[in-house]
């Protein structure tokens, strides 16, 4: 339901869109909105229940909290759309009441189309919480206007000359509106009065015996005309009919009162219920009548003063009058009073005729005649209607078929009202008779019932009084195998063991004084043939015969332990199976887990070698096309041939790495510990560094190295190749990293460890990245740099510190620098010292002149060969080739003069292994030197096992391979 508009009363805004619920089966739903001034609109559907309420009042919070925000000194006021509520649970109207009596900013509850029951608990809360104002309305319109125009709810006095006030208005135009239909008049008084009368504004009983027609007239004055005998269905429809008229009308509950005139002069009389019925009905309707006026008949008058005595209070507003051209006249009366003030006429004024005294004694002697003739009437009136008064009398509390007595009006008799009062009480005593004959028929229906349910009962109950048993059902002779009555006054020693006997005895003793409280145990009863019956037992106190006595109520339990041993079972086995399951679920989130890692780890190890690989061979590529022109100039093509080289080289680390953290991974990476001289590995790598700055030109920073004083013969036992590896890529991340500063490294011992670090001026490393670095693939990026890697070379790093027993670790502030440190152990040793090539040697230019000598090389890509012969032109040598390892044994057997052998290990039908091994059986004294595209020290050290001369790797280094076969050609002769 939409409100519009919903700024009517004040420019503020609260936020209702989401203060909005349907209950998950669609029954109930309900909508917030807000209409400013501290008044919220609450539109409800369908049967409240307990979950609903729930919800509707935490949403009542959370506007209430809105409205606090807004304006913390605003009451809450809520207008409530009960039009399409068909119910509510007595627990949700509960939690109303609760909740309202715990709030303290409420202001006013407004109802809009509220059936009785919603009208009478609202008036209840009322009076449980004072504090609360309720207000019902007929319509949403009502509401809102009547909030607009009044909104201190203060009533108004405006006066007018149609003798209604301004809210009465409204209900009037409803009454013109229908008068219009069917204009009619009612003259009374000699006076014409409007009247509107509708088809649903009547009642008639089933059986015909009450007859019920209202209708209104000049707007708020309801005629009720009534026929027949009351019952208490009659009374409802009456008060059900005038409940519509009032919502036709559009009046408002507490500020448009009526009139009632009620015509009773057909009717026969009223059953007691019905008369309290009535009362009941006018304690709810008394603030919306300003008075009801009866017209009664000769019967109900009588009754009516038994009314007035005893509810005077409730009824206050109720009047007696003799016609109903008196009531009406009453009423136009009251109106002028209200409306101008003047005090109304509360009763009817009698008009007594003045006594005369007769003048002469003539007329005094006439007047003593017919006062003697009118009592000797008299005299034999009374004795007449006396005997009928025994008669009826006599007849009512000796035969209940005694039928109420005709009573017709005798105004004049003195024992009319006496014959009211018998009538009045006939019905009375008549409708008392049938209730309490209904009553007692319902205790025995209710007995018999009970009896039945108890007798049927599957538990055995027992009521135990005084050390006797007074009352079993006949579970308990089924159970115990006893014949009917067998044990019925006797006491329980029969069936109970004798240590729960005593107990309970004990017990029974204590709580019939009060000392001990309900409770339930499991014990055994002993059947009659001596057998033990689990059993579960429930004792409580209970009124029997109108003494205390114990209600017990055992309940056989065999089967119930037979399926709790079963249930164990079945429970065991089944801890048994979940347990099993669990642990292959457990076995299977792992494989999982470790699927959708590798996966992981695969897709991410691809998408990065792709990156890393493509880049370097992006480079080669394109300057090996730009080396084809002839036209390039010599300086030009020097400085593509550097970029081809540098690429290429980049390519071979990155083949390192991968090949390095694989053998790291599946563990086998082998370790080649020898004592090496610390020293001379820094020296080495410091020349290596430093070339390396001249390369990627960063002037703005130096290498520096720190050597500890009189440290010249400092040597550890490690892998010198892994040690080197290690400070090659801190000194590799140190320089990409470093613009402006130094790169400084070296050594320090401490106790038994020797201590190197690495320290830049770089761009440091943020907290939240310093373990991310040690990870595969983790690479910092920064927005002003673009730097290659893989990422890989920490991760191998650390893995290799602890490879050699070792640690690497890290000090790094941000914008200030890094240190990395790695600590191994140091055992000092006077042993030779296994020194590292030095770049001196390695750089050495090879001058050979090879004239007149042949080589063999055995190498089955045709790349590979021609980069070998080309290499080797230079040196005068003759060049021979074989493709495979069966061909090189053959073409040595053809040339015994074959001075020394390239061997590549891998090649097809024969691989260099096998060639080499079968060359050394013809010519011990022939250098073989394997070339291989494994760069792994194990493979090389593999190589020299099986009996190779020499070795290198591929990419092959020419000035190394030309040293190389220079030695050995050297050493054979």
């Amino acid at each position: 339901m939409s409100i519009a508009p919903l700024q009517t009363f004040a420019n503020d805004y609260i936020n209702t869109n989401d203060l909005a619920h349907t209950s998950p089966d669609g029954k109930y739903s309900f909508q917030f909105s807000y209409l400013g001034n501290g008044l919220f609109f609450l539109s409800s559907k369908g049967h409240v229940d307990e979950n609903g309420i729930k919800k509707q009042l935490a949403f009542g919070d959370i506007a209430r909290k809105r409205l606090e925000a807004l304006s913390p000194d605003k009451k809450y006021h809520i207008v409530w759309d009960l039009s399409e509520v068909s119910g509510a649970s007595l627990l949700s109207r509960h939690l109303i009441f609760t909740k309202i009596r715990a709030t303290d900013n409420f202001g006013s509850v407004s109802i809009i189309n509220g059936n009785n029951r919603v009208i009478n608990f609202a008036r209840i809360l009322s009076i449980l919480i004072p504090n609360i104002k309720f207000l019902f309305f007929r319509s949403k319109e009502e509401a809102l206007h009547k909030l607009k125009i009044e909104p201190d709810l203060i009533a108004l006095t405006e006066k007018n000359s149609n003798n209604f006030s301004s809210i009465q208005r409204d209900s009037y135009g409803h009454f013109i509106d229908l008068w219009q239909e069917n204009p009619l008049f009612l003259k009374i008084n000699n006076q014409q009065y409007k009247i509107t009368s509708r088809t649903n504004w009547q009642y008639i009983a089933v059986d015909n015996s009450f007859k019920v027609q209202m209708s209104v007239i000049e707007g708020n004055i309801v005629y009720v005309e009534c026929e027949g005998f009351a019952k208490t269905s009659g009374i409802d429809a009456t008060y059900s009919i005038l409940e519509d008229i009032m919502r036709e009308l559009g009046f408002n509950e507490t500020d448009n009162k009526f009139y009632t005139v009620v015509n009773l002069k057909k009717t026969k009389g009223m059953s007691l219920a019905s008369r309290k019925r009535a009362l009941y009905y006018e304690k709810l309707y008394g603030h919306r009548s300003f008075m009801v006026i009866m017209v009664p008949s000769p019967i109900l008058q009588f009754l009516f003063k038994i009314v007035f005595r005893i509810s005077n209070d409730e009824i206050s507003h109720w009047q007696t009058i003799a016609t109903v051209d008196d009531a009406v006249k009453k009423i136009m009366e009251h109106r002028k009073g209200i409306m101008f003030n003047e005090p109304a006429t509360q009763k009817m004024t009698k008009t007594e005729t003045p006594l005369s005294i007769p003048s002469t004694r003539s007329e005094m002697i006439r007047l003593i005649r017919k006062q003697h003739e009118e009592l000797v009437n008299l005299k034999n009136q009374q004795h007449d209607q006396i005997q009928k008064i025994v008669e009826i009398a006599g007849r009512m509390t000796w035969d209940e078929s005694f039928s109420p007595p005709e009573i017709t009006p005798e105004y004049n008799s003195p024992f009319n009202e006496i014959f009211n009062s018998l009538s009045v009480l006939f019905y009375d005593f008549k409708e008392i008779i049938r209730e309490k004959t209904k009553h007692a028929q319902k205790l025995i229906e209710s007995e018999d019932k009970y009896r039945n349910l108890i007798n049927l009962a599957s538990d055995l109950i027992i009521v135990y009084q005084g050390h006797e048993l007074k009352f079993i059902n006949s579970r308990v002779y089924t159970v115990l195998g006893y014949d009917a009555g067998e044990i019925l006054g006797k006491d329980l020693d029969s069936f109970i063991i004798p240590s729960e006997l005593k107990r309970l005895k004990g017990f029974y003793a204590k709580w019939m004084t009060g000392e001990e409280h309900p409770w339930i145990y499991e014990t055994e009863l002993i059947h009659r043939n001596g057998q033990l019956i689990p059993v579960s037992i429930s004792v409580g106190r209970i009124i029997y015969e109108d003494k205390p006595a114990a209600m017990i109520i055992a309940r056989d339990i065999s089967q119930k332990r037979k399926n709790e041993e079963e249930l164990e079972r079945y429970r065991n086995h089944l801890e048994e199976i979940i347990k099993q399951r669990t642990l292959q679920l457990q076995k299977e989130i792992t494989e999982r887990k470790i699927a959708e890692e590798s996966d992981r780890l695969k897709t991410a190890f691809l998408s990065n070698m792709s990156h890393e690989i493509r880049t370097p061979m992006n480079a080669i590529i394109s300057f090996s096309n730009f080396l084809k022109d002839p036209e390039l100039p010599q300086k030009q093509r020097e400085e593509y041939l550097n970029y081809v080289q540098s690429s290429g080289q980049s390519l071979l680390n990155l083949i390192n790495d991968i090949i390095d953290i694989s053998k790291i991974e599946s563990g086998q990476l082998p370790v080649q510990k020898n004592y090496c001289q610390v020293n001379s590995l820094l020296d080495e790598l410091y020349k290596l560094f430093t070339e390396a700055l001249k390369r990627v030109q960063k002037p703005d920073v130096q290498i520096l190295i720190s050597i500890p004083e009189n440290s010249d013969n400092t040597n550890i036992n490690t892998d010198p190749y892994r040690l080197k590896q290690i400070l090659s890529n801190l000194l590799d991340n140190a320089l990409k990293f470093t613009d402006k500063g130094y790169i400084k490294f070296g050594y320090q011992l401490i106790d038994n460890n020797i201590e190197f670090f690495v320290k830049d001026t770089g761009i440091g490393i943020p907290d939240d990245k310093k373990k991310l670095i040690f990870q595969r693939f983790g690479k910092i990026e920064h927005s002003n740099r673009n730097l290659s890697g893989t990422g890989l070379g920490l991760a191998i790093s650390q893995q290799l510190s602890t490879l050699l027993n070792g640690s690497l670790w890290l000090e790094s502030k941000e914008g200030i620098g890094t240190t990395f440190y790695l600590q191994l152990p140091y055992l000092h040793s006077d042993l030779p010292i296994t020194v590292t090539t030095s770049l001196k040697n390695q750089d050495k230019k090879h001058q050979s002149n090879w004239k007149g000598r042949k080589l063999l090389i055995a190498e089955d890509e045709e790349l590979n060969f021609k980069v070998l012969q080309i290499a080797l032109k230079k040196t005068g040598a003759e060049i021979l080739r074989a493709h495979d390892g069966s061909e090189a044994i053959e073409v040595v057997k053809m040339n015994p003069d074959i001075c020394a052998i390239l061997m590549d290990i891998q090649m097809p039908i024969m691989d260099g292994y096998e060639a080499m091994v079968r060359i050394k059986r013809l010519y011990p004294n022939l250098p073989v030197i394997a070339q291989t595209a494994f760069a792994m020290l194990e493979e090389q050290k593999k190589c020299i096992e099986k009996g190779f001369d020499d070795y290198v790797t591929k990419p092959i280094k020419i000035d190394e391979l030309i040293s190389k076969i220079d030695s050995q050609l050297n050493h054979s002769l």
